[in-house]
């Protein structure tokens, strides 16, 4: 006889106790860090800087190895917060709740930033903007190639329980969605058919270029969409 299975899905807050990044962001990030940076753990940053300035993050507690986070322990990183700019930041971002985590000095508390003050941040070389558009739901948003057509891919992590018999299982499923930013519009892509699509007016060329490489979206969506889109760039010069 079947024992029962009740699965739960949450895309919100949990309620219980490639293409090897191209030249991603260099200009956003570099341009406004050579003039606001702050050196994090510097004398007179200690104990005042705005990086601090947030809320008390609600940890998840884990019932095996399952965990929330982009990268599950402590990262370096950098972030734009609040009009400054913090290198060596040391961070976590919390997938599931779209939220990014720093660790006071001192205290060792985990503080969750204001996503409102936060515009953009670096973590191991994975670099993510906020965007607010209309266009898109609200969020931060990885920036796989940054040229004068971009890819974004939001990423999300669902919360996953299941009681199979009198054992709770949980879970996080992580997945991505892409998109292709052109002449002020996002188009949503996952295939060869839509970024094709989203990027029409070189179709042709497109269909040539994706057959010669031997591209395959499948194997890997990130680097297949990355390229295409530089390869789009490359025409229009």
């Amino acid at each position: 006889m079947l024992k029962p299975c009740l699965i739960i899905f949450c895309w919100a807050v949990y309620s219980l106790p490639g293409y090897a990044q191209f030249t991603p962001a260099d200009t956003l990030f570099l341009s406004q860090a050579n003039q606001n940076e702050v050196a994090l753990y510097s004398n007179t940053m200690v104990g005042q800087s705005h990086l601090y300035n947030g809320t008390e993050y609600r940890e998840y507690n884990p019932l095996k190895d399952e965990h929330p986070f982009f990268i599950s322990d402590w990262t370096d990183g950098s972030v734009f917060y609040d009009g400054e700019f913090y290198k060596n930041a040391v961070l976590l971002y919390d997938i599931n709740k779209d939220q990014v985590i720093v660790e006071h000095y001192s205290s060792r508390q985990k503080i969750e930033l204001f996503s409102n003050w936060l515009e953009y941040f670096n973590l191991n070389e994975h670099y993510f903007v906020h965007l607010r558009n209309e266009q898109l739901p609200k969020g931060f948003y990885e920036l796989v190639y940054d040229g004068a057509t971009k890819v974004y891919m939001k990423r999300l992590k669902m919360f996953l329980q299941e009681l199979k018999g009198t054992e709770i299982h949980r879970s996080f499923d992580e997945k991505q969605l892409y998109y292709i930013f052109r002449q002020g519009n996002f188009y949503s892509v996952k295939n060869k058919k839509t970024v094709v699509k989203a990027l029409q007016d070189h179709k042709a060329e497109l269909n040539q270029f994706i057959g010669k490489n031997h591209i395959k979206f499948k194997a890997n969506k990130e680097k297949s969409i990355a390229m295409v889109a530089e390869y789009y760039d490359s025409i229009n010069k």
